[in-house]
């Protein structure tokens, strides 16, 4: 559970918090005072914690599964279809795992 304080320290939130509207612009980014980076985006179904996604240029998450194209982020709790919540795209994170190739 980290507290998330942005750039310029505007954000001070929970990273486990699931939104039921949205609170922030989607793609905005922040910064925990560990270092580790979120993205605010839409979520998607069957997401559970530690998940990993893949977003599109409208801030959208879909589960990564074979075949994505696009930027990856982990899913630090269940942030389901019509959620809003953080999704940590850099630094030290434990993620749900299949096999993954390199270059994919």
């Amino acid at each position: 559970m980290a507290q998330l304080t942005g750039y310029k320290q505007i954000y001070t939130t929970d990273t486990l918090t699931v939104d039921s509207s949205q609170l922030n612009a989607l793609g905005t980014r922040a910064v925990d005072p560990a270092g580790n980076e979120y993205v605010y985006l839409k979520g998607t179904a069957s997401v559970v914690a530690r998940d990993w996604v893949v977003y599109d240029e409208e801030f959208t998450a879909t589960r990564l599964v074979a075949n994505e194209v696009g930027p990856v982020a982990v899913a630090p709790t269940a942030i389901v279809a019509d959620r809003f919540g953080w999704f940590q795209v850099e630094g030290v994170v434990q993620g749900n795992s299949d096999t993954v190739a390199a270059d994919s």
